[in-house]
């Protein structure tokens, strides 16, 4: 089974993903992109809270044939990547603080075109 650090990693590189291809243009091309990088926060954080849902069903005290059946591949594929790698927790670490430092980077260029947008207008 794959620790919920892996499956939280899943979701948050989705939502990175999402991201990365529609805030690419707007930052490239000094767009005021405030109101879409928040929202772009949300979402990709949904998403990774989205893929531990099954995790947390399990700490509530549901049944594993619940948390484990097929319908639980609604939650970023939960059951196959299950399956398919064991344990994680440091890979899932070591991704998800990448992710967080990419939004970072994301967010310093955003604001940076808001103060190039303050200081021309």
């Amino acid at each position: 089974m794959a620790h919920s650090t892996l499956h939280f990693a899943i979701g948050l590189t989705i939502g990175t993903l999402y991201m990365l291809v529609t805030s690419a243009g707007r930052l490239v091309n000094q767009e005021p992109a405030s109101r879409h990088l928040r929202n772009c926060l949300m979402l990709t954080l949904s998403l990774a809270i989205w893929g531990i849902v099954p995790n947390i069903c399990r700490r509530l005290g549901l049944p594993e044939d619940f948390c484990a059946g097929w319908w639980m591949n609604l939650f970023m594929l939960h059951p196959v990547l299950d399956k398919v790698k064991t344990g994680g927790q440091l890979f899932g670490a070591a991704w998800t603080a990448l992710c967080f430092g990419f939004y970072y980077v994301v967010l310093l260029a955003g604001i940076r075109n808001a103060r190039r947008d303050v200081r021309e207008g």
